[in-house]
């Protein structure tokens, strides 16, 4: 699966935030993917001991709105959900985020290519070579049911960084983090 959980992506923040300890997220309404990731978010702030806010919209014009709406809640970073009206739309609050130095994370890299600071992703040409490939090679060679594979998630995912909004924002992202990075500007 391509899917990394909120916790794992919540943690990975933290590398870069260390006193990260009160998050707003954005979620798109009208996406499926809503269903899971709200109240994954909110299960796992609350095992990791961070506060969070969440706003549920409709449309790309709301987006300013709710950022104004966590800033003035006072998270210390906003979290933009698994949607491609809100990734490709920072630039409708990236100007507030920057204005109150509320960093913006993405559950996907093209967020981060639009203006997020980070977001830490699936590598899908990586997960077809260390899981579909040789789950497809055990059905064809050993006769394998498809159906009998467990759900296999990739141990290390792709980090993505977006350089220019860590100096807008005054961050200094860890070395061990920028060496591992697809560095985007």
């Amino acid at each position: 699966s391509y899917y990394i959980t909120v916790e794992k992506q919540l943690a990975f923040y933290k590398k870069i935030l260390p006193d990260l300890k009160h998050v707003g997220f954005i979620f798109d309404r009208n996406n499926k993917s809503k269903k899971v990731e709200l109240p994954e978010a909110r299960m796992a702030c609350e095992k990791m001991g961070i506060a969070y806010n969440i706003e549920v919209i409709s449309s790309k014009m709301e987006l300013e709105k709710a950022a104004s709406k966590l800033i003035l809640d006072r998270v210390e970073g906003i979290v933009i959900g698994s949607s491609g009206m809100l990734y490709n739309n920072i630039s409708h609050f990236k100007d507030v985020c920057n204005q109150a130095s509320v960093p913006i994370f993405s559950f996907n890299k093209e967020g981060t290519r639009n203006g997020a600071l980070a977001s830490l992703s699936s590598d899908y040409d990586l997960m077809v070579d260390k899981l579909l490939i040789p789950m497809a090679l055990a059905v064809l060679k050993e006769g394998k049911n498809p159906g009998d594979f467990p759900i296999a998630f990739l141990k290390e995912n792709r980090i993505f960084i977006n350089t220019a909004q860590a100096e807008t924002l005054n961050i200094k992202i860890p070395g061990n983090i920028l060496e591992k990075a697809v560095i985007v500007r």
